[in-house]
């Protein structure tokens, strides 16, 4: 359904079909980058990002890595894996990231990345776990993590700014973003019926002309 909506929001002249280009073409990789990364080092990045990504929320960093350094998935392909993995059982993060190696690697990759990502951050709690709980606990450690996590929710709103881009091509975009928030965010109402009826009205608003539909 994302894929079909992303398609009507692009504009079209009557009697021709909209204009789908760069919309299933991956980006093109930097100079020195492969198109398709290796296991090995897929590893290293994820290892990376999962000792290093505070805040709770490992999307963003994947953003920063896998499409804005690295540019392995556009922009678009990015935004529909966050919608996906936030609809899903499970953490956002290992849902995303499922979704994001598929689209470079297939699925058996999908599956063995999960373990280089988790990794880190589970030996890190079960060192903290033994600090924070034993003799050694010292107030400074906490206000040590608690300015990480606030970083890492910077970053979070960075990267939600950075998507808006391949948003803006849906009709109305603004107010189905406001909506989304105030009904989740402030309302506090359920984040899965608030995205399926904002994706039903969406689809409604974006839906192509009769001459789209038949060609």
């Amino acid at each position: 359904m994302l894929h079909y909506i992303r398609l009507a929001g692009r504009p079209f002249r009557h009697g021709h079909a909209p204009d789908t280009r760069g919309l299933d073409n991956p980006p093109v990789a930097p100079p020195g980058e492969p198109a398709r990364p290796s296991l090995v080092r897929l590893s290293l990045i994820l290892l990376w990002i999962g000792a290093t990504s505070f805040g709770g929320s490992t999307p963003p960093y994947f953003y920063q890595e896998f499409v804005r350094r690295r540019k392995w998935i556009s922009t678009t392909d990015f935004a529909e894996a966050y919608a996906v993995g936030r609809l899903l059982p499970g953490p956002t993060g290992a849902n995303t990231l499922a979704y994001l190696i598929q689209i470079v690697r297939g699925p058996v990759a999908a599956a063995y990345c999960l373990l280089p990502y988790a990794l880190p951050s589970v030996l890190i709690m079960l060192a903290l776990t033994l600090v924070l709980t034993g003799p050694l606990r010292n107030p400074l450690i906490n206000g040590a993590l608690t300015g990480a996590a606030m970083g890492g929710i910077g970053i979070l709103v960075a990267t939600v700014f950075q998507m808006t881009g391949a948003a803006s091509r849906a009709r109305f975009w603004p107010l189905f973003a406001i909506a989304a928030l105030l009904a989740n965010g402030f309302l506090g109402a359920n984040f899965v019926l608030t995205l399926l009826v904002l994706g039903l009205l969406s689809l409604v608003c974006n839906r192509p002309g009769p001459a789209t539909a038949t060609t």
